[in-house]
């Protein structure tokens, strides 16, 4: 079934929020399918008019551990996270170039040792490891166990390219690191990215 027309009543609307009642909006469409055409009128609470319906309770905030690597990723992870409900454990974010604690490389898996622990320690949600200029991140389950960067990358690509396609984009395009696995472009191509 396809909805190809929607028409709102305001003025009964505005009549009901001036008497003090719900505000409700009435939507007329016109529905095709195998039987044939036919019309539905549906009346509903308007959300643009009484703010959303309630949601689930507020969750907690996430716990989350991130190993700065005495690099870079200590200056704008705080202010990234900043206002985010997120609790932030920081780790080796002291900018030090002579990386006292372990080499700033995320893909060694002798220098996600610390953050494993800390990450289970503490019970956090989920690890996060940046190399030195903290353009690349690592990033390690709430058991301290690496997820591999090709299904963060895959992740990352399918809600962009929903958010493409929400925007009109008709064949969006995905740029990725040649070392991903072959999931990644397969997962783009599945859903409509090139």
């Amino acid at each position: 079934m396809r909805r190809l027309r929607r028409k709102p009543r305001a003025p009964v609307a505005q009549k009901e929020q001036a008497r003090g009642h719900p505000t409700w909006v009435e939507t007329q469409s016109v529905v095709r399918s195998s039987s044939g055409i036919s019309t539905a009128s549906t009346r509903a609470p308007s959300p643009a008019r009484d703010g959303p319906p309630p949601g689930p309770p507020a969750s907690r905030p996430l716990q989350v551990v991130v190993d700065g690597g005495n690099g870079m990723a200590g200056h704008p992870v705080p202010a990234v996270f900043k206002g985010l409900p997120v609790d932030l454990v920081p780790l080796y974010f002291e900018l030090d170039g002579n990386f006292p604690n372990h080499e700033a490389n995320p893909l060694d898996p002798k220098n996600l040792v610390d953050l494993q622990a800390k990450v289970r320690e503490v019970g956090a949600d989920i690890g996060l490891a940046f190399d030195g200029d903290a353009d690349r991140c690592f990033v390690v389950d709430e058991k301290g166990d690496p997820v591999s960067p090709s299904a963060i990358t895959a992740l990352v690509a399918v809600r962009e390219l929903a958010k493409a396609k929400a925007a009109g984009e008709s064949e969006p395009v995905i740029i990725h690191n040649l070392i991903t696995s072959w999931a990644v472009p397969e997962i783009v191509k599945e859903h409509g990215g090139r």
